[in-house]
């Protein structure tokens, strides 16, 4: 379904076809959110969402024995119940689009990062993949170790610790999917690296 420009559900589809007919089934690895990122920020808080507005609804049904100060209850109540439900629901949803539609995608040559940030906004970052300088997992506490669940983290040639990178939270085994990605990716970088020796060996070759 695609609604406006920057909203498409098809979109992760739609590109994982495309780099297949370019690079083949087995050289595109496609990396989501862990299904525990849905856990935390969507299911558990619909559940508490739920669970408040039904007290508020109790509150509701209370009956103080004056009219003026039940009618003035019930108004705050029914405002209460309200701002609940959009406030509350709108956030799960946010979390709830960043389930479904953040998606990376590594192929031998790139890696690619899409970001949907409500329904008005999207956005993507790519690093081609001669320009990686390090691909890190992160799967530190006793959460992230009992889920297994942690961070990837690309950083590309010239950047530092708080440039420009890209960085996938909430991902399933993040030291196989390291893994995953290296083997995808090294066999480029090995050949950039070649090329890299070969063009240094030359320039610092004598002149005749």
């Amino acid at each position: 379904m695609k609604f406006l420009s920057n909203f498409d559900t098809e979109l992760q589809s739609q590109v994982v076809h495309k780099y297949v007919e370019m690079y083949g089934k087995e050289s595109v690895f496609c990396i989501h959110r862990a299904r525990i990122f849905w856990v935390f920020y969507c299911f558990t808080p619909a559940v508490a969402l739920v669970a408040l507005v039904v007290i508020l609804i109790l509150l509701f049904g209370i009956d103080s024995g004056d009219a003026s100060l039940n009618s003035l209850k019930n108004v705050l109540v029914s405002l209460a119940i309200a701002f609940v439900i959009i406030a509350g629901g709108m956030k799960i949803l946010k979390k709830y689009f960043d389930y479904k539609m953040d998606f990376c995608v590594i192929t031998p040559q790139e890696i690619t990062a899409y970001n949907q940030s409500g329904i008005l906004n999207r956005n993507s970052k790519t690093i081609d993949a001669d320009k990686i300088k390090s691909v890190t997992e992160e799967c530190s506490g006793f959460i992230k170790s009992f889920f297994n669940f942690g961070n990837i983290r690309f950083l590309s040639e010239g950047d530092t610790a708080e440039g420009w990178d890209i960085t996938l939270n909430f991902v399933h085994d993040p030291i196989e999917t390291k893994n995953k990605v290296r083997n995808l990716i090294e066999p480029h970088l090995q050949e950039h690296t070649n090329i890299t020796h070969e063009q240094d060996e030359l320039r610092a070759a004598p002149i005749a």
